[in-house]
């Protein structure tokens, strides 16, 4: 077991799951410090709504919640159940308001982003950018990524974020206004400023755009 916390609470019928603990990896990767919406397969496993990361409850022999397990990119990571208290629900964070941007505006976006080792990401990662109508999507491959897709949302024309888990993107232009990085801001400055380089290969970009948007 891991001596870090998070906690779990019950809205309606609803389940939520976030982080309060410790900052280390891999913690607040797989719940997120954001608070996130558990859905049921069966009494026993649910899954995080988004990204549809297994979490699995374990019960003893009088049939009581002592634990719970979290599958991530092939590993279980398991937390004992220490109290069973009802957390109170957290404190809004002050909103994020997304802006609309043209979607024409979004392709010089998308595209592949490669970040070297660095302490937010050990062994390197990569970043893959695209549009889905108006909405940009990523998914990430790499430790300390979010597993699935996830949603990115404009507050500018260079800066983003991600209401999963909080983080922020900035994007880094050259002097004819092409994106050529995003610098990766973690959550309450958990892990310094991470740059993904972008990897641009123009039949890869047309790949990245539904048929319909082409």
């Amino acid at each position: 077991m891991r001596f870090l916390t998070s906690r779990v609470r019950r809205e309606g019928n609803r389940l939520f799951a976030q982080a309060t603990g410790s900052r280390s990896w891999p913690f607040d990767v797989l719940l997120p410090p954001l608070e996130i919406e558990l859905l049921p397969e069966s009494e026993t496993r649910f899954f995080e709504r988004l990204s549809s990361m297994p979490v699995t409850f374990s019960r003893n022999a009088q049939d009581r919640i002592t634990g719970l397990t979290v599958q991530y990119q092939g590993r279980a990571v398991s937390y004992e159940k220490v109290s069973n208290d009802a957390p109170r629900a957290p404190v809004p964070l002050e909103p994020r308001v997304a802006v609309r941007l043209e979607p024409k505006s979004l392709d010089g976006i998308i595209g592949s982003y490669e970040f070297a080792p660095c302490p937010a990401f050990p062994a390197g990662a990569k970043m893959t950018i695209y549009r889905e109508g108006d909405q940009l999507v990523g998914q990430a491959r790499g430790r300390n990524m979010i597993q699935g897709a996830f949603e990115i949302y404009p507050e500018s024309e260079t800066n983003f974020f991600l209401k999963l888990n909080g983080a922020q993107l900035t994007l880094i232009r050259n002097d004819r206004g092409q994106v050529v990085a995003v610098i990766h801001h973690s959550y309450e400055a958990r892990f310094p400023d991470s740059e993904g380089k972008k990897v641009f290969d123009p039949k890869y970009l047309q790949q990245l755009i539904l048929p319909d948007e082409k």
